[in-house]
């Protein structure tokens, strides 16, 4: 007798039915709508960029990001890349803030290099590193 239930947001949901449900929105928290797919990478690159800076990663002096979502997507069209998970912006010069001028589209792996490389090498080393991969 389902007509006994309400009509609410309390209304019966069986185990299997309820499981999906909760899949669904995972799924979505995940990122993994298709509609908002590419607006989900492109966030994810600028937060990178932005842990970086916090974290005083560049030594940059300060805490705030030069660059919007819109100028990472600016600087993918420019170069001709797709936005993906597998890319990240790095700046140029380490000590300035990273800007539309002052960027590079560097893979996660190089990114990781470029960051060992200039902690325990120095600024020059980035350079040279940055320089052979872009």
């Amino acid at each position: 007798p389902l007509c006994q239930f309400h009509g609410g947001a309390r209304r019966y949901e069986c185990k299997k039915h309820a499981l999906e449900r909760a899949r669904v929105y995972r799924a979505r928290q995940r990122g993994q709508c298709p509609g908002c797919s590419s607006k989900v990478v492109l966030q994810r690159i600028w937060h990178a960029l932005y842990d970086d800076t916090k974290r005083a990663v560049f030594r940059q002096g300060h805490k705030k990001v030069g660059m919007t979502q819109a100028d990472v997507l600016k600087i993918f069209a420019e170069r001709g890349v797709k936005p993906d998970l597998q890319w990240r912006v790095v700046p140029r010069e380490p000590g300035v803030a990273c800007g539309l001028d002052n960027a590079a589209i560097v893979s996660r792996d190089i990114r990781r290099e470029l960051v060992a490389a200039l902690e325990k090498e120095g600024r020059e080393r980035y350079r040279e590193l940055l320089f052979c991969q872009t």
